[in-house]
């Protein structure tokens, strides 16, 4: 199941880049093509049994794609926000304790 997955993310991989990447316009059914396939890694990282904080990483990537296709500001500063988030969710997962100091840092500087 997981190899079908991957397949299928790689086919939207390409179907994005033939039909929708580099126009100025941005449909909703392009935000949808970029984001699949790293949704549909997450859902096989589930599948696979890969730790919990790698498939949440991507899929907060997926949405973060998904807000970074779409028009506007808000939009665009929702998107690097997932991001940012998926990338807090790798450091924890690939090096927890640098993870948990940087975290409970960045918590005691925004506190003061």
């Amino acid at each position: 199941m997981t190899t079908l997955l991957c397949g299928l993310s790689a086919v939207l991989s390409l179907l994005y880049f033939l039909r929708y990447c580099g126009q100025e316009a941005r449909p909703l059914a392009g935000a949808i093509v970029k984001a699949a396939p790293v949704a549909l890694f997450a859902l096989a990282g589930t599948l696979a049994g890969v730790p919990s904080l790698i498939w949440l990483g991507l899929a907060l990537g997926a949405v973060g794609d998904f807000l970074l296709a779409r028009d506007g500001e808000h939009s665009f500063l929702a998107g690097m926000a997932v991001f940012a988030a998926g990338h807090l969710c790798y450091a924890a997962a690939f090096f927890p304790s640098v993870a948990t100091f940087w975290v409970l840092g960045v918590l005691f500087f925004t506190q003061n």
